[in-house]
């Protein structure tokens, strides 16, 4: 069984509540869409715990900016001292290790991992409607691809040369050709008005995905946030899920 995380975000209460919850669910496997860093009060512990998963990674644009510290020019203020903040906090090696990451990974030859969209993923592109899946299922070659970026949990499925077509499930059985572009939600950072960290679930054998999602404890990283002299909007927004 496998555990998709995404849009970490410096947030380590929230993936500890995770890994927790993927543990009791006998998750087996691990992967990450990438964006371990910024924004949160604890870059080098979720640095830490990802690296110490030993699971595939694909990078997010704020490992790029942190890894380099280059970022884009429509940044915004809190976008920019996330990353400012985790450039402090990380080690020489481990902005290397997130600089290294690949843009896009194939899992196990069926499972395809991209922290935004499969067309131009360095671009990072937002995919949030059926015209966005579009784009990215034209360069999918494997019948299930995780995607994160937007930090909402969402699920499109595209049968034959149909359009694609948004799930209303918070669960899918794979059928045999067609494809799948699911977005797992954001352990650290969710923005889809509920504030629990939110991941998903895969089981080969079933051929099932279930977005998944559980509580933790949203003062502490509220609190560590106000703690480390960042933005307090960073740890409000977290009560509220936006």
């Amino acid at each position: 069984m496998l555990a998709i995380l995404s849009d970490i975000h410096s947030n380590v209460h929230a993936l500890d509540a995770v890994l927790a919850e993927c543990r009791r669910r006998g998750v087996t496997d691990y992967c990450c869409l990438g964006d371990v860093v910024g924004y949160g009060a604890y870059p080098a512990e979720c640095v830490q715990r990802i690296r110490d998963l030993a699971c595939p990674v694909v990078q997010g644009n704020h490992d790029a900016y942190v890894a380099s510290g280059r970022l884009d020019s429509d940044v915004s203020p809190l976008a920019k001292a996330g990353v400012e903040y985790s450039i402090s906090k990380l080690s020489k090696a481990d902005r290397e290790w997130l600089g290294a990451l690949p843009y896009v990974y194939r899992w196990k030859e069926n499972v395809t991992l991209v922290h935004s969209s499969l067309n131009e993923p360095e671009e990072w592109h937002y995919v949030r409607i059926c015209r966005m899946a579009e784009d990215s299922f034209e360069y999918q070659k494997t019948p299930l691809c995780f995607f994160g970026h937007t930090h909402v949990s969402q699920i499109f499925r595209r049968h034959g040369s149909s359009r694609p077509e948004p799930s209303e499930q918070n669960s899918v059985t794979l059928v045999n050709g067609d494809l799948y572009l699911v977005n797992p939600g954001s352990v650290g950072q969710p923005r889809n008005g509920m504030s629990h960290a939110q991941f998903a679930v895969y089981d080969p054998e079933k051929k099932k995905v279930e977005l998944a999602h559980t509580a933790y404890d949203v003062e502490a990283a509220a609190r560590g946030i106000r703690e480390a002299g960042l933005p307090v909007l960073l740890g409000e927004r977290l009560r509220e899920g936006y």
